[in-house]
């Protein structure tokens, strides 16, 4: 199991946005010290496009990329290491880690955030990739490599990392006001519901349904699917509505043709009530 003592996160497209950039920034911070709650969080910082999790203890990185992965808003999720703030700190620390790695062809990739580093990007590359060639004797391949370490040098220092967890991608949860979804039992709503919620929607949910001439267990259903969904925007309010008397009234006074048109109609009209 890997423990892992910090976390860097990407924020997709958060980077792209330009005069509500740091509303947007500080709603997915807060959105992150949610979704890591019980986890022993030391700081969350955000250098740059980035978001730095340190933690007082170490963590298992399966577990907290899990609950990254439902923070709308981050892109890749990284286990990082911080190495120090020279090349020579880099070496010393990524040394003695060099034997659990993968053995195989292996790349150096960098990206340099901190400009005022004495060293450019390809050089730093070339400065590292020799040392770990020298130290295992590992071929370089730039093309495929087996192994791919990554170095970031950023004001907080040099960080590395091997590996990354995709993540939702989007906006952070908030950001798109509030609005009220109708759910059911199947897949549509709740796919059109996670797709609200990824453009920074937090929402509340409203079902309808015709017990006792449907089956209760439909019921439990929808809270299922919730269950699902609060995991990518926290708690939100669910009203069960029943509309079989309505369905009845309609049922005797309307043609066949236009029922389903109508229940449709007094879903909408009910739910805009109840947003009021």
């Amino acid at each position: 199991m890997e423990m892992v003592s910090r976390i860097l996160a990407t924020t997709s497209e958060i980077s792209l946005k330009g005069g509500n950039r740091r509303w947007f920034e500080r709603t997915l911070t807060e959105n992150v010290r949610s979704a890591l709650s019980d986890l022993p969080v030391a700081s969350v910082t955000r250098p740059a496009w980035r978001v730095l999790i340190s933690f007082r203890e170490s963590v298992p990185f399966a577990e907290a990329a899990r609950r990254l992965a439902t923070v709308f808003g981050i892109g890749g999720i990284r286990a990082v290491e911080l190495e120090g703030h020279t090349i020579d700190d880099l070496e010393a620390h990524l040394a003695p880690r060099l034997e659990k790695m993968a053995r195989g062809s292996f790349a150096i990739r960098c990206q340099r955030s901190e400009k005022r580093f004495p060293m450019t990007s390809p050089e730093i590359e070339r400065a590292v990739g020799a040392f770990v060639h020298e130290r295992t004797g590992w071929p370089v391949d730039l093309d495929n490599p087996d192994l791919t370490i990554h170095v970031l040098v950023d004001e907080k220092g040099l960080f590395t990392w091997t590996h990354s967890v995709p993540g939702p991608g989007g906006l952070p949860v908030g950001v798109g006001g509030r609005a009220t979804c109708l759910i059911s039992g199947g897949i549509d709503s709740p796919v059109a519901a996670w797709l609200m919620m990824k453009r920074g929607m937090r929402l509340d949910f409203i079902h309808f349904h015709s017990v006792p001439r449907t089956d209760p267990a439909s019921l439990e259903k929808v809270v299922d699917l919730l269950r699902i969904l609060i995991r990518y925007q926290g708690r939100a309010r669910l009203a069960m509505v029943p509309l079989l008397p309505i369905q009845e009234q309609i049922a005797a006074l309307c043609p066949p043709e236009l029922r389903v048109l109508l229940y449709r109609r007094f879903m909408l009209r009910l739910a805009e009530l109840a947003t009021r």
